[in-house]
């Protein structure tokens, strides 16, 4: 199952690449997180990151992303950064600001989104 990630405020151009560094260096994560790559825009040297792919499967991955999300949407501070993450099993929104408050509901459908067949 895969989980998708995106940024909502903030500078997404510094933002993802900063989101993408954290979750590579989860051990747990390490080659599991990948890029979607946007179009050009006209200023662009190339193609921006517009949003992550992160392979969660069985064990510890739901967990282990949740707990990373969680850590780095909290080192933002109390900006207006938000994250959506997206599964089969549906989409969540998890706000810098109500980041405790979101975190067992992300863990529900992520880990419910790995159980499945």
């Amino acid at each position: 199952m895969d989980a998708e990630i995106r940024l909502i405020g903030g500078n997404e151009k510094i933002l993802i690449p900063s989101l993408w560094e954290w979750l590579r260096s989860e051990r747990e994560l390490r080659g599991r997180v990948d890029v979607i790559r946007g179009t050009p825009g006209e200023e662009d040297l190339g193609p921006a990151l517009e949003a992550l792919v992160v392979a969660v499967g069985s064990g510890g991955m739901a967990t282990a992303l949740v707990t990373a999300l969680g850590t780095w949407l909290s080192s933002r501070g109390r900006g207006d950064v938000s994250i959506t993450v997206k599964t089969d099993n549906g989409t969540v929104r998890v706000d810098a600001k109500g980041v405790r408050d979101a975190l067992p509901l992300l863990q529900e459908v992520l880990r419910n989104a790995a159980d499945e067949p």
